[in-house]
């Protein structure tokens, strides 16, 4: 299990664990690395799109869901 301590580990964390580091990964952890408090998907949604329109809802779901795996 990791810690909220492991934020910028968390390429390498995914990458041990053969899942690739992508940019669309890579905007939802800096959306949740940002985030303070309760949030929910649809609020990590949107802010992911206000980064990146291109965001999908699936994108954020499994990124959560891996997250959640490795402990963060």
């Amino acid at each position: 299990m990791t810690s909220g301590n492991d934020w910028p580990r968390v390429a390498t964390l995914l990458r041990e664990r053969g899942l690739r580091w992508t940019p669309q990964r890579q905007v939802v952890v800096d959306v949740l690395r940002e985030t303070r408090g309760h949030v929910t998907g649809a609020e990590i949604l949107a802010r992911c799109r206000a980064r990146e329109p291109g965001t999908t809802p699936s994108t954020v779901y499994r990124t959560l869901d891996v997250l959640e795996e490795i402990g963060l």
